[in-house]
């Protein structure tokens, strides 16, 4: 797999894009900017328990913010696949890919072939042009203990997405990697929850 500075060339990509939702939203399709005003709205609400600031833009966020439920979602179609990690987004996004890589290569699939089933195989094999890594809320605060609010906070975040994306379909739930994925096809078109995805354990 590939290591050092060079696994992390898409991710500055990525981080200009996240940084441009901020000053340009219009250049973005709707589920991205809906997605945008609903995480600053949550931030705000937020702010007295955790400092929401390193997930500003022009702060490295995707690259330095710790302990973050974030997003990856997909330019093209409203598909998004919620995480919690207490690394930051790239670091969890660069494992997620490498494992979900591994898995394709262990199943004898070509990418090409997984493509037509990524919404039950989650998004982060595809290639970062076609998505957004989105940090929806930081877990970092004093009065927080991120262990125990990492997996509530996960599930609200699920629920939250999923009620936006059609209320007449029952709650989303959270799962960890390789159990039973959550789907909620959007009657508006406005998000289809892939996956909700559990923190990378530690090693």
């Amino acid at each position: 797999a590939c290591s050092g500075p060079a696994a992390y060339a898409p991710i500055y990509a990525l981080q200009a894009a996240y940084d441009e939702l901020f000053e340009r939203p219009w250049r973005f399709p709707a589920h991205l900017q809906l997605l945008h005003t609903l995480a600053l709205e949550e931030r705000e609400r937020r702010q007295d328990l955790a400092d929401q600031t390193p997930l500003l833009p022009g702060r490295s966020a995707l690259l330095a913010a710790r302990k973050v439920v974030y997003a990856i979602v997909g330019r093209g179609n409203p598909r998004i696949q919620v995480c919690v990690t207490r690394f930051s987004c790239a670091q969890d996004f660069l494992e997620r890919s490498a494992r979900e890589g591994r898995r394709a290569m262990e199943t004898g699939r070509r990418p090409s072939q997984r493509r037509k089933g990524a919404a039950r195989n989650g998004l982060a094999l595809q290639g970062p042009d076609g998505l957004l890594l989105y940090p929806l809320e930081s877990l970092s605060g004093e009065r927080l203990l991120f262990h125990q609010v990492a997996t509530p906070r996960l599930h609200y975040w699920a629920k939250l997405l999923h009620n936006f994306s059609s209320r007449s379909l029952s709650e989303a739930e959270a799962a960890p990697p390789g159990d039973r994925e959550s789907t909620a096809d959007a009657a508006s078109g406005s998000f289809r929850l892939v996956r909700t995805s559990a923190p990378t354990k530690e090693t």
